[in-house]
């Protein structure tokens, strides 16, 4: 299995998809308890046009948690330091949740490291309702039940829509969040979490072609939060119905259809659509 390890000593694990190195690149950035795994039924259809790099972040999945304290700033030196071991010059990034989070921050740290920006289940700022969330989680945690956390998750990432029709898979969705993920490493970025600082605070430069994602049935980013960050990066907003935050699992095809047609050109800018 691939690892980096960056210039602290942390293991970072990492995939890359290609058949041809030539084309574009596109960097896939999980959210919170997600692993390389969430993206794979992407693959077919971006590896026709692009090629593929998949990893955890610092304290994710298969990689290290290290010895540093966990910051949105770590997170984008350690993508940073990956994509040059890799020698990617440029990328795509998509990132969903913490993911976006850490895509935002890169392309407005690195601008001239990314082609376009896709932000999905990400706001101007945190809605008191995540907040609240993201203190439970930690507190069932805190008192040592990672699957009771695991289970309490899936409600807020999930629409209603797919979390009823699809009742009978959420424990095995539970139980995958346990395998794949350590106890101590969920703590800290959980931890960590209130100390990132907004993405309306973010100053993206002139130039950033981005798109925000959302679903209308979003229990942690609301469509008009989803919409104020869109305007304060000059981006389109496309607003997913009858979906939750978990936008590439609960509509695939509508999904790949989007992030598609936004990274491959033409594009325009600054308007606001819906997809049904």
């Amino acid at each position: 299995m691939p690892y980096f390890t960056t210039s602290d000593g942390c293991r970072l694990f990492y995939e890359i998809r290609t058949n041809d190195p030539k084309k574009p690149f596109v960097t896939f950035l999980n959210g919170f308890a997600q692993t390389t795994v969430y993206w794979y039924g992407l693959v077919p259809a971006f590896l026709k046009r692009f090629s593929i790099i998949f990893y955890d972040a610092r304290g994710q999945g298969r990689s290290e948690l290290g010895e540093l304290k966990l910051t949105l700033e770590q997170h984008v030196h350690d993508l940073a330091e990956l994509l040059a071991h890799l020698g990617v010059r440029k990328t795509h990034l998509v990132g969903l949740s913490h993911g976006a989070r850490v895509a935002l921050a890169y392309a407005a740290a690195r601008p001239l490291d990314i082609d376009r920006l896709v932000l999905c289940g990400l706001g101007a700022r945190d809605g008191r309702k995540a907040r609240q969330l993201i203190d439970s989680w930690y507190a069932i945690l805190k008192a040592g039940d990672t699957a009771a956390m695991a289970e309490a998750i899936l409600p807020s990432v999930f629409g209603g829509l797919f979390f009823e029709t699809h009742k009978g898979i959420m424990a095995n969705i539970a139980a995958a969040v346990v395998e794949r993920n350590r106890r101590d490493a969920l703590l800290a970025q959980l931890k960590a979490l209130p100390d990132y600082p907004a993405p309306a605070d973010a100053q993206m430069p002139a130039g950033i072609v981005s798109l925000v994602l959302s679903g209308a049935d979003d229990p942690l980013t609301t469509p008009a939060d989803a919409a104020d960050l869109a305007q304060h990066l000059n981006a389109d907003h496309i607003l997913m119905e009858n979906v939750g935050h978990s936008l590439p699992v609960e509509a695939p095809g509508r999904f790949r259809r989007q992030v598609q047609e936004f990274l491959l050109p033409p594009l325009t800018t600054g308007s606001e659509s819906t997809a049904r």
